[in-house]
C-alpha cells in the first residue's frame, strides 16, 4: 500500500474517533445543562474538559496528516508521472453525498441545530449540505434550486405547520424529492420539529425522525433528538460506504485497527463478572473513592441491581491502590453461605477495609452486629472499616440499628444509569472491538439504564455477527435487535418461568392482579416499589397490595418456592419490594401481561381490555386524528381500540357495539353538540358506560371538541374530569396544542392500564 493511502486511512480513523468523542461532549453539554446537583456537575464539567483536550489533540494531529497526505500524494505524483492515474491530494471523498435541506424560515433554529450536529460528517467530506439560503442574490433562484435538487442524493425537510403552509417548499421542493424518491433515484427524510397534524401528507408512509415522530419541541433535551438524528442519516449516508470512500482492493494488503490490543469478546462485554475495559465511572465516583480513602469511617453503596455498584466498588480500590492506599481489601458476598460464617467470625481476623456485597440477605443478628462494629472504627478513625453495598435505601436498615450511625457513614447512592454513561460504555467496546453498532440509541433505549442488560445485548449482538474479537478493520453491525430480544427471552423464560408462575398464583389462578404488582415493579425507577408511596400514586394497585400483606403472601411464597430471593427482596420493615436480578426487570419489560398469563398457564379470563371511542360521524375527521395517535399503542398490542368503523358489512351492527360496550376499560368520548345531540349516543352507548365507570372502574376521557359548555353542564358528564376545559374547546386550539393534548391522552391511557410506553 502507498503512503498516501496509508496516511488516509490513519485520517479516517481519526476523524471515526473525533465523531465518537464529539457526539460524547454533546451529550455531556446536554446532561450539564438539566443537572442541579453541584458535585455532579462539577464532574460533568471535569468530563466535558477532559473531551476538549482530547478533541484539540484529534484535531492538530487531523490537520498535520492533511499536509502529510498532500506531501506524500505529490511524490507519488511526480514519481509515476503520466503512467498513472494522479493521486488525490486531499481528503474529500470521491463522491460526497449532496444533500438538500428544505425548511420554512420561520424554522431557521432547527435549521442551525441539525447543520451543527451534521459538521463532522461535512468535515470529513461524507456529505456536502445546501438549502435555499445558499444562492446568491444575483442567481436565477429558482433554476439554482432545481438544479440542486437534481443533483442531491439526499433530501431532508423540516416538518411544522409552517412548512406543510408553505407554497413552494411543500408543494414544489418536496413533490419533485418525492417523485425521485419513488423511483429510488433519491433518500428522502421528514425531520418533524413542531407538532403538527401529518397524518393524511403524502409523506405519511415514511420513517420519520425523531423516533416514534416526536417533534423535536416535545424533547426535554433537544440535543438529544438532534444526536439521534445525526447518527441516522450518518447510517443513510453509508449504506453504500465501499464505494464512496476507498476501493476494497485498497484494504487487501493492510489490516487497520482503531485499537492498538487485540481483545476477546467476552474480556470487552461481559454478561457476569466485572466489566474492565469498558468500564465507565459513574456521576460520584470521586466522591465514592473519597470516601474509602477515609480511615475508619463506613461506607454505604445503595442502588438498583444491574447498575454496576460492585464494578464501580472493585475500580475504585484499584485506583486507590496505584495511588499508594496500600490497606488490605476483602469482598465478601451475604449470598455466599461460606462468606456469611466468616463474617460471623468477623471479630477475629479483620485486617483494612470489609466490603460485604448483598447486605439486606443478612439475617438481622448478624446484619446488627456488623453495623455496630462499623460504628466502632468510624469513632477510632481505625485503619479497619467496613463497606456495605446493597439494594436501594439500604441506609434505612442501618438507621433501625441507631439514629447514630447516621454520623458515622458516607453513602453513595447510585441511581438508574443515565443513557449517557450507558452509550459512553458501549462506545468503549466498539473502539476496543474496532465495531460500530447500527442501532447504538436503540440498544441504550432497550438497556434501560442497566449496564448489565447492556453488556448483554452487545454480547450477543456482536456474536450473532460472528465478532469474537477485535476485528481488522472497522465493521458495522446490523443489529438484529428484535430477533436477539426474542431469543433472549426464550432462554429467559427457562430462568424465570417458575418463579412468575409462583409469584403470579399467590391470589388464584383467575385473579391477574400479582401479575400486575410484578409488571408495575419492573416499571419502578429503581426496580423498587414501596407499598406506601404506590398506594397513593397507582390507586388500582391499591387491593392487591393490602392483600399481599395482610395475607402474608411473602411467607407463603417462602414455603412454596424459597428460591424466589435469588430474583426478588422483600422488605419487610419498609414493606418494599424490590428486584434482585437486573434481567428479570429487562425480561418483564419485554413480556406483557397476556403473554405472561399464557406462558404460566393461567386461565382465560373476561376481563375489560378494549378502549372504546364514541363519537358523532359528523365529527369522523377528528376520529381519524385520534386514530393516529393510539396506532403506536395499538401496533404493540398494548390496547384493543373499538370504534364503529370496525364494523364490517354483515355483521349485527347493534351486537358488536354491545360487546364492545362490554368489554371497554376506558371511553373516548368526542364530545360536540353533535354528540350531544345524538339520541343514539345518549340512549345506547353512554349508560353502560356510565355504569361501568361507577360499578367496575371503568375510565371516562371526555375531549370537549366545540363550544358545547351549557350542554355538557346538563348532561351526566359533568361530574367527569374533561382532557380539555368545556371552555377551551379543540377547535379554538393552535395545531400545536391539539398535538400536545392528544399526546397528554396517550400518557392518560399508558397510566390507566399500567402499560410500558
Amino acid at each position: 500500500m502507498s503512503r498516501s493511502k496509508l496516511v488516509k486511512l490513519q485520517y479516517q480513523s481519526l476523524a471515526h474517533l473525533w465523531d465518537l468523542l464529539s457526539e460524547k461532549l454533546s451529550r455531556l453539554r446536554s446532561a450539564m445543562a438539566i443537572e442541579s446537583d453541584i458535585s455532579t456537575k462539577f464532574q460533568l464539567e471535569q468530563q466535558m474538559q477532559a473531551v476538549e483536550v482530547e478533541l484539540n489533540m484529534i484535531g492538530q494531529e487531523l490537520e498535520d496528516l492533511e499536509v502529510q497526505h498532500k506531501l506524500e500524494a505529490e511524490k507519488e505524483n511526480h514519481k509515476i508521472g503520466d503512467e498513472q492515474v494522479v493521486v488525490e491530494t486531499n481528503f474529500q471523498r470521491e463522491t460526497s453525498i449532496n444533500v438538500f435541506c428544505s425548511y420554512s424560515g420561520k424554522d431557521s433554529i432547527f435549521y442551525k441545530s441539525l447543520t451543527a450536529h451534521l459538521s463532522i460528517l461535512k468535515r470529513q467530506g461524507i456529505i456536502s449540505a445546501w438549502h435555499d439560503r445558499d444562492i446568491d442574490v444575483s442567481s436565477d433562484w429558482r433554476k439554482e434550486i432545481s438544479e440542486q435538487l437534481k443533483q442531491s442524493q439526499v433530501f431532508l425537510f423540516l416538518v411544522s405547520s409552517d412548512y406543510l403552509a408553505s407554497d413552494y417548499s411543500y408543494t414544489r421542493e418536496m413533490s419533485y424529492a418525492l417523485q425521485k424518491h419513488n423511483v429510488n433515484e433519491i433518500t428522502v427524510v421528514p425531520i418533524i420539529v413542531r407538532p403538527v397534524d401529518w397524518s393524511d401528507a403524502p409523506f405519511r408512509n415514511l420513517q420519520v425522525l425523531p423516533r416514534n415522530g416526536r417533534p423535536i419541541t416535545q424533547w426535554e433535551n433537544r440535543d438529544e433528538a438532534f444526536v439521534e438524528i445525526a447518527k441516522t442519516i450518518r447510517q443513510i449516508v453509508e449504506q453504500p460506504k465501499t464505494k464512496r470512500v476507498v476501493k476494497a482492493t485498497d484494504f487487501q494488503d493492510f489490516n487497520f485497527t482503531l485499537s492498538e490490543k487485540k481483545y476477546l469478546l467476552h474480556q470487552v462485554f461481559k454478561e457476569s463478572g466485572v466489566p474492565t475495559i469498558t468500564f465507565v465511572e459513574p456521576a460520584n465516583f470521586y466522591r465514592l473513592k473519597m470516601a474509602l480513602a477515609h480511615p475508619g469511617r463506613g461506607v454505604v453503596i445503595e442502588g438498583p441491581s444491574g447498575i454496576g455498584k460492585t464494578t464501580a466498588l472493585k475500580e475504585a480500590l484499584r485506583q486507590l491502590k496505584t495511588s499508594g492506599y496500600d490497606n488490605k481489601i476483602t469482598i465478601l458476598s451475604a449470598r455466599f453461605p461460606d462468606h456469611v460464617e466468616k463474617l460471623r467470625s468477623l471479630d477475629t481476623w479483620q485486617e483494612g477495609i470489609i466490603a460485604i456485597d448483598d447486605f439486606h440477605f443478612l439475617e438481622r443478628n448478624l446484619g446488627n452486629h456488623l453495623v455496630n462494629r462499623l460504628k466502632y472504627f468510624a469513632d477510632q478513625e481505625s485503619s479497619q472499616k467496613i463497606v456495605i453495598v446493597g439494594i436501594p435505601h439500604t441506609r434505612t436498615q442501618l438507621i433501625d440499628v441507631g439514629y447514630d450511625v447516621a454520623t458515622r457513614i458516607e453513602i453513595v447512592s447510585m441511581g438508574k444509569t443515565s443513557d449517557i454513561f450507558v452509550e459512553e460504555m458501549i462506545e468503549k467496546g466498539e473502539l476496543a472491538l474496532n465495531i460500530r453498532f447500527s442501532r447504538k440509541a436503540e440498544i441504550v433505549s432497550t438497556s434501560n439504564g442497566s449496564l448489565n442488560i447492556a453488556q448483554m445485548l452487545c454480547a450477543k449482538l456482536a456474536a450473532r455477527e460472528n465478532v469474537m474479537e477485535t476485528e481488522g478493520r472497522l465493521k458495522t453491525l446490523h443489529c438484529y435487535l428484535e430477533a436477539e430480544i426474542e431469543e433472549t427471552k426464550k432462554i429467559m423464560d427457562l430462568k424465570y418461568g417458575e418463579f412468575i408462575r409462583f409469584f403470579s398464583l399467590l391470589n388464584g389462578r383467575k385473579n391477574y392482579h400479582c401479575i400486575n404488582l410484578l409488571l408495575e415493579l419492573a416499571r419502578s425507577e429503581e426496580g423498587y416499589l414501596p407499598f406506601a408511596h404506590t398506594k397513593k400514586t397507582h390507586p388500582h394497585l391499591l387491593l392487591v397490595i393490602e392483600e399481599f400483606i395482610t395475607h402474608n403472601h411473602v411467607e407463603k411464597l417462602e414455603k412454596e418456592y424459597p428460591k424466589y430471593k435469588q430474583f426478588i427482596f422483600y422488605n419487610k420493615y419498609e414493606l418494599a419490594l424490590v428486584i434482585d436480578d437486573p434481567q428479570l426487570i429487562f425480561y418483564l419489560q419485554q413480556t406483557s401481561q397476556s403473554q405472561l398469563r399464557k406462558a404460566i398457564g393461567m386461565s382465560e379470563y373476561n376481563t375489560r381490555n378494549k378502549v372504546f371511542i364514541s363519537y358523532s360521524h359528523i365529527d369522523s375527521e377528528l376520529l381519524k386524528r385520534l386514530q393516529t395517535y393510539l396506532k403506536p399503542l395499538e401496533k404493540r398490542g398494548l390496547v384493543d381500540r373499538w370504534d364503529d368503523t370496525r364494523i364490517k358489512t354483515g355483521m349485527k351492527w347493534r351486537d358488536e357495539i354491545k360487546k364492545a360496550l362490554d368489554a371497554a376499560k376506558i371511553a373516548i368520548l368526542l364530545v360536540s353538540s353533535n354528540f350531544l345531540a345524538s339520541d343514539f349516543i345518549l340512549e345506547n352507548e353512554l349508560p353502560p358506560l356510565l355504569k361501568a365507570a361507577e360499578e367496575e372502574g371503568a375510565l371516562i376521557f371526555s375531549i370537549i371538541l366545540d363550544p358545547c359548555k351549557s350542554a355538557f353542564s346538563l348532561s351526566e358528564l359533568e361530574k367527569f374530569q374533561t382532557l380539555n376545559p368545556p371552555n377551551k374547546p379543540l377547535s379554538g386550539m393552535e395545531q400545536h396544542e391539539q398535538g400536545e393534548m392528544f399526546d397528554k391522552l396517550l400518557t392518560d391511557i399508558i397510566e390507566a392500564l399500567s402499560l410500558e410506553p
